[in-house]
């Protein structure tokens, strides 16, 4: 073994520089950490008949360039890249990554004990006459002094395989599979006496040899049943030696089993059925037995694969039974392996609570009890009441748990010691409920990787860490939710963050609006007592944060960096009067003079929404900031004339008139006109109050319809000369 620790440093072991030959040589423990070809830098070299093992270095750990010819170069290694060689052309040689060329095998070379350093090769080696026989083979010795050739054609590496006594290895064919399992045995015999061979095999190692006879250096067998067996075979000459070998759990024969699939679905579900046995000539005869209820409901020959459509709900086992050609009876019942499941299932404080719960009397009284019940891509209806946890709402799949009658008439309450709802399917969706005393480490009342909460009163949460309300990341969205009076407290763990809201890496909150919560341990860096936004990759849009309090950030505070990426927060309302109409009473509405009021950004999912009131989410000429839509108030138009109304005034006539809010009013007088006595009269303007301006010297007035109201047209006599 030799080190080479100089750098640039190439050939650890052996280094042929321009030229040379390597030959008949064992090349182990050698490195190069420095450098490259651990075991041998060939550089245009040869190295034939060699074994190159164990040697290491940054690149090629065996050998770095030149030619190989029938040799092994295995279970070398580099710290940088190619383990056994680099650049190198290869024949006849057994290496891991074949290099191309004739004749070379990547499997392992099976010594006699690698591991203590015997590199001689096994009786069973992959690597025994596999060579190429070169002239000066002839008449030469390995590197342990042995005839180069024993066989007619020299073996790989550096050792000859020597000639011992009578000795074998045996193998199957296959050596797993389903009963009736059918695979063919061949023995391989070495030493130097093989005539008068007698072959005692013995299939499932009791002691009772099962074929025996000359000649049987090949046989097959069939397993009838399912186990673990381990095969023995005893082979004497007429030299009276003889020899063992046992291989000791060896074939595994499964018993006959068959495919679900798809094993879930809602009614009508079709079932694909696949048998593992697989056909013969003439074919097996199958009994499917879809319910096992003992009544066989499909049969026939060669019926591997088969379906059925089940429409009833509930766990169902099948049982199938085949038949081989011999009269040997195979049978498989699988339990319960297929689900029909409902797409829509209930819950109510008065259910019966009967599963599948696929109704309001049958209704689960356990929302999280429903979720398991139902299938995937379906719905859980919770009807009004209260429901208390003993443990969080987990939805991991394409499931909408949904409140019937919103947030006012179903609340969900953690019991101040666990968190209400955890989402992480991207399909999850849960909207329509009071989400309240919830406690968490992180998210208070909910916390989502994915999926969607939207139409939520998430109040009165808590957490110890991060989000009193809600904690989101990933894809999660928050929607059209009030988060109100949460709060993050506990010094356990420092500072704290997020009041209402944390985000971390991910996440969209979109419009919501976001009052009263707090971000207090004491700590001197609590942060985001509305919402704290960590990292990058999140969305904030068209939401109210405002009247929330914390040391840094009261209504929003990003980190770790001082300011969050452009366009991360869009279309908020941020720390300034939204001009709610009563903050203190929670009436999160706004009238016509709130800054919110189509201020916001349209979005693709607004179009068939409704707003956290139950009107549709874009009423003016935007879609509003916050949870509400402003919606409009009738208002009273008053129009008359002053000091008599005269003409007549269009479209709206005078009189008094209901115009609602936000309408935009065009009137117009006609003038001048003839009055009685035919005295001429001329209209000189208009003077207004609420919503119409002051006063004009036009016959036509166009404004907005925010206020009541009044329109007073003025006329005065007309004179013109004659």
């Amino acid at each position: 073994a030799r080190k080479a620790d100089g750098g640039p440093v190439v050939g650890g072991g052996v280094c042929l520089v321009n030229g040379g030959t390597l030959r008949n040589c064992l090349v182990t423990k050698n490195s190069a950490p420095l450098g490259q070809g651990g075991g041998v830098n060939a550089d245009g070299g040869i190295v034939e008949n060699c074994t190159v093992v164990h040697n290491s270095a940054r690149l090629a750990g065996g050998t770095f360039e030149g030619t190989v010819e029938n040799s092994i170069v295995y279970y070398n290694s580099a710290t940088d890249a190619d383990a056994n060689w680099y650049s190198m052309s290869g024949r006849y040689s057994c290496t891991l990554r074949s290099p191309g060329g004739v004749s070379n095998i990547t499997v392992a070379p099976l010594f006699v004990d690698a591991v203590s350093g015997d590199f001689r090769l096994s009786r069973w080696s992959p690597c025994v006459n596999r060579g190429y026989n070169s002239s000066w083979t002839t008449g030469a010795v390995d590197i342990a002094g042995n005839p180069r050739i024993v066989d007619s054609t020299i073996d790989m590496g550096a050792y000859e395989q020597e000639e011992g006594p009578l000795s074998f290895v045996f193998a199957a064919s296959d050596d797993t599979g389903v009963e009736p399992f059918m695979t063919v045995f061949t023995a391989q015999v070495h030493g130097p006496n093989s005539s008068g061979l007698v072959y005692y095999w013995d299939f499932d190692d009791d002691g009772v040899v099962d074929w025996v006879g000359p000649d049987l250096a090949v046989v097959t067998n069939t397993f009838l049943r399912s186990g673990t067996y381990s095969v023995s075979l005893t082979l004497s000459n007429s030299a009276a030696g003889a020899h063992s070998e046992r291989e000791a759990d060896y074939i595994q024969v499964d018993p006959i089993d068959f495919a679900v699939a798809p094993s879930e679905g809602s009614p009508p579900h079709e079932v694909v059925f696949t048998a593992n046995m697989e056909n013969t000539s003439p074919p097996p005869h199958y009994k499917w037995d879809f319910d096992n209820d003992g009544s066989t409901d499909l049969e026939g020959a060669g019926l591997r694969v088969v379906t059925n459509i089940y429409t009833e709900l509930g766990l169902h086992s099948v049982r199938l039974v085949i038949t081989n050609e011999t009269g040997m009876m195979y049978s498989r019942i699988r339990a319960e392996c297929v689900r029909i499941a409902p797409l829509v299932v209930y819950v109510s404080p008065s259910g019966s609570a009967i599963h599948p719960y696929t109704s309001w009397q049958t209704a689960a009284i356990s929302i999280q009890d429903a979720l398991d019940a139902v299938f995937d891509g379906g719905t859980v209806l919770v009807s009004n009441g209260l429901y208390v946890l003993s443990d969080q709402i987990v939805i991991n799949r394409d499931i909408t748990v949904a409140g019937v009658n919103g947030y006012a008439a179903t609340t969900v309450s953690g019991n101040n010691s666990h968190r209400c709802f955890s989402l992480s399917h991207s399909n999850a969706v849960v909207r329509g409920f009071t989400l309240t005393d919830g406690e968490s480490s992180e998210g208070g009342a909910v916390s989502m990787s994915s999926g969607v909460v939207q139409d939520c009163l998430l109040k009165g949460n808590r957490a110890r860490y991060k989000g009193g309300a809600a904690y989101l990341s990933g894809s999660a969205t928050l929607r059209n939710c009030v988060v109100v009076s949460n709060r993050v407290f506990s010094g356990f763990h420092g500072n704290v963050f997020g009041g209402g809201i944390y985000m971390r890496a991910g996440g969209v909150v979109e419009n919501c609006t976001v009052v009263d919560n707090e971000a207090n341990s004491g700590w001197p860096g609590d942060a985001g007592g509305g919402i704290y936004c960590y990292s990058s990759g999140m969305s904030v849009r068209n939401s109210i944060f405002y009247r929330n309090t914390a040391k840094w950030g009261a209504d929003l505070h990003s980190g770790p960096a001082t300011s969050l990426p452009a366009g991360t927060v869009r279309n908020c309302w941020i720390g300034k009067d939204p001009l709610f109409i009563d903050i203190d009473a929670g009436d999160y509405r706004f009238g016509i003079a709130s800054p919110c009021v189509d201020a916001g950004l349209d979005l693709e999912w607004m179009a068939a929404e409704v707003d956290f009131g139950g009107n549709p989410r874009v009423l003016g000429q935007a879609v509003d900031i916050g949870v509400y839509e402003y919606v409009p108030v009738p208002r009273q138009l008053i129009i008359d004339g002053s000091p008599v109304r005269y003409g007549t005034a269009g479209p709206l006539a005078y009189g008094t008139h209901t115009v609602m809010e936000l309408t935009t009013v065009s009137n117009r007088i006609g003038s001048p006109v003839i009055g009685t006595g035919g005295v001429p009269y001329v209209c000189s303007g208009w003077v207004g109050s609420g919503s119409v301006p002051v006063w004009g010297d036009t016959n036509v007035v166009v404004f907005t319809m925010k206020e009541d109201s009044t329109l007073t047209w003025q006329w005065g006599v007309g004179y013109w000369l004659a």
